[in-house]
């Protein structure tokens, strides 16, 4: 009686893991934007560091988006029956798209009404919110996203499957 053999992996198993480094990294300097305080007379300052990491992080976003659906089809190849997890995976990986055009919109708003707001820092409080609460939500979402990749991934290359003849 044979037990199964983890299956090769291509290359698009290096970017399989938690998070890959460029996503991480890209990550944490939105992160650190969104979260870094709005000190009274900088509004102009912060909206633009939030602009700019947003640019810069939304780039590393879609490009590693677009990588998913390799690695999905690598995971069906190694292990069909977990079609409905890649299935989840793919319905989370569109929400998470939709998510980031949302954040990008938001982003948008708040950097063209700073300017005119800038007298009354008060006057953009909604968009502000809207900017940092739903990009942190989003931050947290492609973490959990890619941890659960990650897991899935191994899953299909790993998994014990009992006896194979």
């Amino acid at each position: 009686m044979k037990t199964s053999q983890p299956l090769p992996r291509s290359e698009a198993a290096d970017n399989a893991g938690p998070v890959a480094p460029e996503l991480k990294s890209a990550l944490d300097a939105l992160e650190t934007a969104l979260a870094t305080p709005m000190v009274p007379g900088e509004h102009e300052a912060w909206t633009k560091a939030i602009s700019e990491a947003w640019k810069a992080s939304e780039a590393v976003i879609r490009q590693h988006l677009g990588r998913h659906e390799q690695q999905y089809e690598e995971m069906l190849a190694a292990d069909p029956e977990i079609f409905r997890r890649v299935d989840l995976l793919r319905e989370e990986g569109r929400a998470i798209a939709d998510e980031v055009r949302a954040v990008g919109e938001n982003i948008d708003k708040l950097r063209l009404k700073t300017p005119v707001a800038e007298p009354n820092e008060a006057r953009t409080d909604k968009e502000r919110e809207a900017a940092v609460d739903g990009g942190i939500s989003l931050l947290v979402r492609i973490r959990k996203q890619e941890v659960a990749i990650g897991t899935w991934y191994s899953e299909a290359f790993n998994r014990d499957r009992g006896a194979v003849d």
